[in-house]
Order: C-alpha cells, then sequence, then structure tokens
C-alpha cells in the first residue's frame, strides 16, 4: 500500500463515517437497514467534535447508543426507554433514562 493511501485508511479508521459505524454495530440505522445514517451525517458531520447530547428513544439492543457514542467523542448520549433491562448499556457518556406511563401520557398530550 502506497504511503498516501495509508495515511487516508488510517484517518478513514480514525474518523468513521455513521453508516461505518452502523456496520460495525449492526444497527437497524445503516445501509444494511433502513439506510438513515448516511441521511444523518449531513447534518451531524459539521457538529461531530462538539459537546453535544443526544437523545435515542428506543434502545432496544443498545447498538445505535455504540454509534452515537464512538460517532460524538465529546457528546452524551442519553438512551430512554419502558425497558428496565436496558441500563446495562449505561457508560460514563451514555446515560439510560427508564420512561414510565406518566412520562408517556404527557408525551401524546403534546400531540
Amino acid at each position: 500500500m502506497q504511503p498516501a493511501a495509508k495515511s487516508a485508511n488510517k484517518r478513514r479508521m480514525d474518523n468513521p463515517t455513521l453508516d461505518e459505524l452502523g456496520l460495525k454495530y449492526r444497527t437497524d440505522k445503516s445501509s444494511g437497514g433502513h439506510n438513515y445514517l448516511t441521511l444523518y451525517e449531513r447534518y451531524f458531520a459539521p457538529i461531530r467534535s462538539e459537546r453535544v447530547k443526544i437523545l435515542e428513544i428506543g434502545v432496544l439492543n443498545g447498538a445505535s447508543l455504540a454509534v452515537w457514542e464512538e460517532y460524538f467523542p465529546n457528546g452524551t448520549i442519553i438512551g430512554a426507554d419502558i425497558n428496565n433491562a436496558v441500563r446495562r448499556f449505561a457508560r460514563p457518556r451514555v446515560e439510560i433514562r427508564l420512561l414510565t406511563n406518566r412520562i408517556l401520557s404527557s408525551w401524546c398530550s403534546w400531540a
């Protein structure tokens, strides 16, 4: 491999796209599923290194939390779900919030 190609490949591995991360963590939002991450990249790339807070509603198996956590190295990721078992995905930059019937009812009143 040429030095320029090695350098470009290293940059790519240090700074993977959202879709590459989605494929790595096997989320359905990647091009292997619904392909949302390619669209999200347009909006999130300019703020990637900022101190953002991302809310993921519906945690399921935690794959998307891992994507957001790796993509936003300075961000805080909040996963919200009705299932208490998803608390196992909490990490220093990943917070888990349990959604209760009261919270869900108040959200429904907003619509």
